[in-house]
């Protein structure tokens, strides 16, 4: 803004020699269309949705876009404005009246001030337009003429009837200085013409009851979802992030995921990066703020900071037939979750990466981490993860299948497990239990792991177990 002490001039333009740029401002309130690409649940989504402008939001590229169909706030960077559209004005049309029902018509009238106001001092006269209008008549035109309701007709509804003058009239008509303020009536009780017997009239007023109230608002606040931070500047404000965040850098220092070294100089350094995610219940409730510390692997330069990057999944046909074994043979299903997956594996690259934002040793700020555990966002991750698991399956007497490179089988005697792995998540059946937890156990030894118990959800394949016997898998998200 132009300052007076700069001589009216902006201090962007005292410091650049020109005037900033405002290609980027847009009307507030205008109709906006985003990519909801990030908030989609599936392809068939629509591409774009009507959204109403609000501005751009605080320490992220983007502009703020309400959706009045989900009554929700959406963040993009990729938008389409349209100026020429206001979601929020809706055209005002004149209410058309019966005249048949109503009997009022449109005719001018004219009012005059009752005699006592005449007597005092009227005061000037009120100008508008150029012509003068006197204080002790107006004419109002387009003003309704309200017949005169008899007693006889006690259905008349007076809900929707209006004040015919404004504030503003009223003033006008009232003395400009008035000598002495008007004596108030002896009865301040309204006058009712009507004769329909009402609770005011009777006096009778009904107590408000709020027993309802805490439901209420209960189901005013069931609607507001939370919304994860989209950057460290906007999560450093919350207490549970903070939390998250610092339970994330415990849990990588206690595993040695990295050591603090100078900054070499001839080494590429990997940038780094929060990202926040809010893990919900079953029944919508918040269970967990997460925050992971992910490195930005499109940083890296190939031949330098890593080499290979293959890392095999197991195949939704094997998924299917193991399935269908487990409920022929009536084997029971557990499903396993890898805490922190990637981080078990090893790196046979050096990588260098920035310390995490917020969390810079204070001792030693340019300092450098040199990685010696594999980071989310790597693009060696997967495949040092990988690696270090199914190395450690041989030891407890498995054997990868030669059909599929994620299937593990176990024989012992006449008893056989099998183990499915999808990057960190993992499926054991077999036909002996006892066997099967064993085998849970000895992977719990060596890699933090979270029991799910019986298998209900995999690859966006829901299991469901009937009474009758079997499984029923279906596919609905």
């Amino acid at each position: 803004m132009p300052s007076s002490t700069l001589d009216n001039q902006a201090p962007y333009f005292r410091l650049f020699r020109k005037d900033p740029s405002i290609h980027s401002l847009r009307v507030f309130g205008t109709a906006v269309y985003p990519y909801p690409r990030h908030y989609n649940v599936h392809k068939l989504q629509p591409r774009t949705t009507k959204c109403v402008f609000l501005g751009y939001a605080t320490g992220y590229k983007g502009v703020i876009g309400y959706n009045c169909a989900t009554a929700k706030c959406v963040i993009s960077r990729d938008v389409i404005h349209d100026e020429s559209v206001y979601p929020f004005v809706s055209p005002i049309t004149p209410q058309q009246s019966s005249t048949s029902s109503s009997g009022m018509n449109t005719s001018p009238i004219i009012i005059s001030l009752p005699s006592q106001l005449e007597s005092d001092s009227a005061g000037p006269d009120i100008f508008e337009g150029g012509v003068s209008v006197s204080s002790s008549s107006i004419l109002a035109h387009s003003i309704p003429r309200i017949e005169p309701i008899s007693a006889a007709s006690p259905s008349v509804q007076f809900e929707n009837v209006q004040h015919a003058f404004s504030d503003q009239q009223l003033q006008a008509i009232l003395p400009y200085e008035a000598s002495s303020p008007l004596p108030l009536p002896s009865n301040p009780e309204p006058v009712n013409t009507h004769a329909m017997q009402t609770r005011s009239k009777s006096g009778i007023v009904k107590t408000k009851q709020f027993q309802d109230y805490q439901g209420y608002f209960t189901c005013l606040t069931a609607g507001v979802e939370l919304d994860a931070p989209y950057s460290y500047k906007v999560a450093s404000y919350s207490a549970e992030w903070r939390q998250a965040m610092q339970e994330e850098i415990e849990a990588l220092q206690s595993q040695g995921t990295w050591s603090l070294e100078p900054n070499p100089g001839n080494k590429n350094i990997v940038g780094s990066k929060w990202l926040y995610k809010i893990k919900k219940n079953s029944d919508g409730s918040v269970a967990r703020y997460k925050a992971t510390l992910v490195a930005q692997g499109f940083s890296q330069q190939p031949g330098l900071d890593f080499g290979e990057t293959f890392s095999p999944v197991v195949r939704h046909t094997t998924v299917r037939l193991v399935l269908s074994l487990a409920a022929m043979n009536q084997w029971s299903l557990r499903q396993l979750d890898v805490k922190n997956a990637f981080l078990h594996g090893d790196l046979k690259e050096e990588v260098f990466m920035r310390q995490p934002q917020g969390y810079e040793d204070p001792a030693h700020p340019e300092y450098v981490c040199k990685l010696k555990k594999s980071l989310y966002g790597l693009k060696q991750a997967p495949r040092a993860w990988n690696a270090k698991f199914t190395g450690y399956l041989p030891a407890l007497g498995f054997k990868i299948s030669q059909s599929d490179p994620s299937l593990f089988v176990k024989h012992d005697g006449p008893d056989v497990i099998m183990l499915l792995l999808y990057v960190d998540d993992i499926i054991l059946t077999g036909s002996n239990a006892d066997l099967v937890q064993s085998v849970v156990d000895n992977l719990s030894s060596v890699f933090e792991m979270k029991d799910m118990g019986r298998l209900a959800y995999f690859l966006g394949l829901q299991i469901a177990y009937p009474a009758s016997g079997g499984l029923f898998v279906s596919q609905t998200k």
